[in-house]
């Protein structure tokens, strides 16, 4: 890497080793964020998008502190819309993202990334988010460009859902609606009494277990109302290759935890997570239709939560937007997350700000939604 200025470099160069060592300068729940996670994400979503191409920017700080030089690295998107250049954080897929900088080398760190992104990216519009409102990479991002003369816009991006875990299964259950309790170990002796009934916890496996337990989860999805709902976005249908892959890795089969409930060898439902240090990630949670009456989404999750609590987790975060789903589960609003446009100086730049002001002041306006999304 070139140390005296910011370079752009595809994911799979840059030194694992080197990620690794700015990612243990991170909160123990932030790092899933691997390079691994990264380059799988390029490799299985990117690559697809003939107008997106993955780079990271890497800054390398000299301190007083040892070590001397320390690398921070913004993993980004950039892709080309109506012919404007947009600069984006990188999405990860799931939960949260955020750049990755020691903590003592931060603000010199985004003063370059600042300065290349303003000189050498082309980006007329830089989307970083969503982010969690409490990473102070938020306030120095808006500090720095803005002395640059860069425009700063901020989308609220809801909260993040999360249910804190206590001690023991019983209190779990206890703090459970009754009605959520019964209809649990009603529907779950009802399926033993149709057949042979099973739900197994899929963790640390080898490559040829994690690939069948994939695709039996995206057969159970193709089958769920998200594959079928003409608004749905998938989470494993459709994307096996990413899951695939990330489970490949020792990182990621030891993180990935799946809970697959199956009757006389059929796949009904799956709950899907990723853990990183006291928190478990709930990305997806599906049933097939068919056996919508007999609950089986809600004894998968169940089941989930119970090993959870069993491995000493303190929290499940359950992702941003409030539903009925994860209210039951006892979900209390947790770190508020907002996504933040950066536009710069110029007259497009300008166009751009005014536009997603106004259109901020209408948040019930679809084409709100549409420019979020496409951005």
């Amino acid at each position: 890497m070139n140390s005296t200025h910011v370079t752009t470099q595809a994911a799979t160069s840059i030194d694992p080793d080197t990620w690794n060592e700015v990612l243990q300068t991170l909160s123990p729940e932030q790092q899933f964020l691997s390079h691994h996670w990264y380059d799988v994400w390029s490799r299985t979503y990117a690559a697809n998008d003939d107008e997106m191409q993955p780079v990271v920017y890497s800054s390398p700080v000299t301190t007083d502190d040892p070590p001397k030089e320390k690398d921070n690295l913004f993993p980004c998107v950039i892709r080309s819309r109506s012919g404007i250049k947009v600069l984006s954080m990188a999405g990860y897929y799931y939960p949260f993202r955020t750049f990755l900088c020691h903590p003592d080398a931060k603000e010199a760190a985004i003063d370059q990334f600042a300065e290349q992104v303003h000189k050498s990216s082309g980006a007329t519009i830089l989307h970083v988010g969503p982010l969690q409102v409490n990473d102070q990479i938020n306030g120095t991002l808006q500090a720095t460009f803005r002395k640059k003369h860069w425009l700063a816009y901020e989308v609220s991006a809801g909260a993040q859902q999360v249910v804190n875990l206590p001690a023991t299964l019983e209190e779990f259950r206890s703090a459970l609606s009754r009605s959520l309790r019964k209809n649990h170990d009603r529907r779950k002796r009802s399926l033993e009494s149709m057949g042979a009934f099973d739900i197994t916890h899929y963790n640390n496996c080898s490559t040829e277990v994690w690939n069948d337990v994939i695709d039996r989860c995206a057969d159970v999805e193709a089958k769920s109302w998200l594959a079928t709902d003409g608004d749905g976005k998938t989470r494993v249908y459709g994307r096996e290759d990413f899951w695939k892959n990330y489970a490949a890795h020792k990182d990621g089969s030891k993180r990935l935890s799946i809970w697959l409930a199956t009757l006389d060898g059929k796949p009904l439902s799956y709950s899907l997570a990723v853990d990183s240090g006291a928190c478990r990630y709930s990305i997806s949670g599906q049933y097939d239709e068919e056996y919508k009456k007999h609950g089986v989404g809600i004894i998968a999750d169940m089941s989930m939560f119970a090993q959870a609590i069993e491995a000493g987790m303190k929290e499940v975060n359950m992702g941003d937007g409030e539903s009925d789903y994860k209210r039951r589960w006892g979900v209390v609003p947790g770190v508020e997350l907002k996504a933040v446009y950066f536009f710069k100086p110029g007259i497009i730049g300008w166009l751009g700000y005014a536009a997603f002001r106004t259109l901020d002041k209408m948040r019930s306006s679809p084409l709100f939604h549409k420019l979020n999304r496409y951005f």
